[in-house]
């Protein structure tokens, strides 16, 4: 990726706008191009700017935040780590944000005005980092094998689907395209 990063950062309180984008710009490969607000905002910048990754609340007015990444990744692939007050490990958000296609999730550490947030600085940073550099804005399907090349019938068939950083949206959109007679074993690494 040449030149810094461009991040969107959406929240709807200003004062965790300006804390959040104080953090990412004191970094010299990342740079906040915009901010948003609410949902509708936050759609029309992260459509139009195409940043290379934007992090989203949850709270927004007019469209929550999983409404929001969940009718941009209906349009085009983006790029998305939930910082919200209620993406905290393991709650319903948390597994949804996923689903639609976050790459990752960072919860505020306290609640929606966290004026501590300085405090995650490099685990923010390092995850944008990791999320722009991510490859997953496509699926990769096996390609069929002639028949020469494939194994004896009497062979055990198994697919292995890994994932990491983005990995559960596409393992679960691969895991729904995968008929029940597949005839395979089916391992699922999701890190």
């Amino acid at each position: 990726m040449a030149g810094k990063i461009r991040v969107l950062i959406v929240d709807d309180s200003f004062l965790m706008r300006k804390i959040l984008s104080d953090i990412i710009n004191s970094d010299p490969e990342l740079e906040v191009i915009e901010k948003a607000k609410d949902g509708k905002e936050a759609l029309e910048k992260m459509l139009a700017l195409q940043p290379d990754v934007t992090t989203l609340d949850v709270n927004l007015s007019g469209m929550d935040g999983l409404s929001v990444l969940e009718e941009a990744m209906k349009k085009q692939f983006v790029r998305v780590i939930m910082l919200s007050a209620y993406t905290r490990s393991g709650t319903s958000a948390t597994i949804k944000a996923l689903e639609l296609g976050a790459m990752d999730c960072i919860a505020k550490p306290s609640g929606e005005i966290s004026l501590d947030l300085k405090k995650l600085r490099e685990e923010i940073l390092s995850k944008i980092k990791i999320a722009a550099k991510a490859g997953v804005n496509k699926y990769i399907y096996p390609v069929s094998r002639p028949a020469e090349e494939r194994p004896p019938e009497h062979a055990y068939k198994v697919v292995i689907i890994a994932a990491s950083t983005g990995g559960p949206r596409v393992v679960l959109d691969v895991m729904q395209g995968i008929p029940g007679n597949v005839g395979a074993v089916i391992l699922v690494i999701q890190h």
